[in-house]
């Protein structure tokens, strides 16, 4: 065809202009009235016509242009198992090589290394990172992040006194580690009562027993931790045991909440005499019998036995 809108064409010159995708192809000639366009959705090599000066068009081959995609780059971090150290990579298209990287590791740490990198943060905390890489045309692109790096949650908890008559109030303190904010702290005081939350927290036991109490942290995230401990009330308690290897055999048991009438128990068994030194002091006799129930080098579960709540310490275990 050689009219357009009622016009003869005598000259068609191309041109192409790159813009970040559809690519545009513009045809012009004398008249703005004629232009024709052509988009194209991915990058294309496409051929330039020459057209006769002659009335009419016609098309005779030419150069092939390869219009270039635009420069562009995708990044992330991944957490590698090693405490603090992350491994950054990144996935770049378009533009011309070779490139050049440059990261900013949002801790002070900046490095041109190439398109990965390793890295560990000196603590936990959060980190905005970025990356910007740099074709050979000078044709730049960027990415970036956010790493929240944090210790894994953990809980520690203390109860004060953990021993005792009836009734028996304990104060009970929790210390969190790691994870992510809120926390939410539930105490459970092994004795029926209703989970209370928040730390500190506090308790008061009424009926001699030997109570297992239990704290439970939920973070923000919805990791858990557990840490539990135990409470004697009105239930003596050892702290150390020791024993002699000659003659007379005796056993030492040291602990809190001793009384007159109190017995010693071994492996549930007991010695053939308990002698009330003090209240915290128990002294085991028995001679040969004795030391029959203490074999060497053999463990065995050392217990006191209160004559008037009728239930015996936690057992400890004890290596003659």
């Amino acid at each position: 065809m050689d009219r357009f809108h009622g016009h003869i064409v005598r000259r068609l010159a191309a041109m192409f202009v790159l813009i970040a995708g559809p690519f545009l192809w513009g045809w012009s000639g004398p008249s703005q009235n004629n232009a024709m366009l052509q988009i194209w959705a991915q990058p294309i090599g496409v051929t330039v016509p020459q057209v006769s000066p002659r009335q009419g068009i016609k098309e005779e081959p030419s150069e092939d242009v390869a219009v270039e995609s635009p420069l562009q780059v995708a990044a992330g971090a991944d957490a590698t198992g090693t405490e603090g150290q992350y491994l950054f990579s990144c996935n770049v298209s378009g533009g011309t090589e070779p490139f050049s990287f440059q990261w900013d590791l949002g801790d002070g740490t900046t490095t041109d290394q190439s398109s990965y990198y390793y890295h560990s943060y000196a603590g936990p905390g959060t980190y905005h990172w970025h990356l910007q890489v740099t074709d050979t045309t000078g044709a730049t692109a960027s990415a970036g992040g956010t790493i929240r790096y944090m210790l894994p949650l953990s809980i520690a908890a203390s109860a004060s006194p953990d021993w005792g008559t009836s009734p028996l109030t304990v104060s009970f303190v929790a210390q969190v580690v790691g994870g992510s904010t809120p926390y939410t702290v539930q105490w459970d005081f092994g004795d029926g009562s209703p989970v209370a939350t928040g730390t500190p927290s506090e308790h008061t036991y009424v009926a001699a027993w030997l109570y297992g109490w239990k704290v439970h942290v939920i973070d923000g995230d919805g990791a858990e931790a557990i840490t539990e401990g135990t409470i004697s009330v009105g239930i003596p308690v050892i702290a150390a045991v020791s024993a002699s290897a000659k003659p007379p055999y005796g056993l030492t048991v040291s602990g809190q909440g001793f009384s007159q009438g109190c017995s010693i128990l071994i492996n549930g068994i007991a010695v053939p005499k308990t002698v009330f030194r003090s209240f915290t002091t128990l002294i085991g006799k028995g001679g040969h019998n004795l030391h029959n129930m203490l074999p060497p080098g053999e463990s065995v579960a050392v217990q006191v036995l209160d004559p008037v709540v009728g239930l015996p310490s936690q057992p400890y275990a004890f290596t003659p």
